[in-house]
């Protein structure tokens, strides 16, 4: 803690390591796979809220907010409006997302090894 440099980067990192990996609800509700930025294209995003009626009625059908973060900076991202039955629905935690997402996609969350 004596070292200039990790005086000030230390307790940043360690505040976020704790938030990320932290057990507490960060305001997602599920882990989804969004066709986006374009066609053929899918991103790994959460599901935010499903009670966006005005939003609904705009558009005849179920629309859903979806958080499409940035790598490796999860913290910010892009909120799209997405039509419920165009998401994948992966089995993964929200946990293990945010680590795919930290990581640029290098951890394999499979190999708990």
């Amino acid at each position: 803690m004596n070292i200039p440099l990790i005086k000030r980067v230390y307790p940043a990192f360690k505040q976020l390591v704790l938030f990320i990996f932290g057990k507490h609800d960060l305001g997602f509700k599920k882990v989804v796979m969004v066709e986006y930025p374009s066609k053929g294209i899918w991103s790994l995003g959460f599901l935010t809220n499903e009670a966006f009626k005005s939003i609904n009625s705009v558009f005849d059908r179920e629309m859903v907010p979806v958080f499409v973060p940035n790598s490796p900076g999860p913290f910010s991202g892009y909120v799209i409006f997405v039509p419920k039955e165009e998401l994948k629905f992966p089995d993964i935690p929200i946990s293990d997302a945010l680590k795919i997402i930290l990581s640029g996609g290098v951890i394999n969350i499979e190999n708990k090894t």
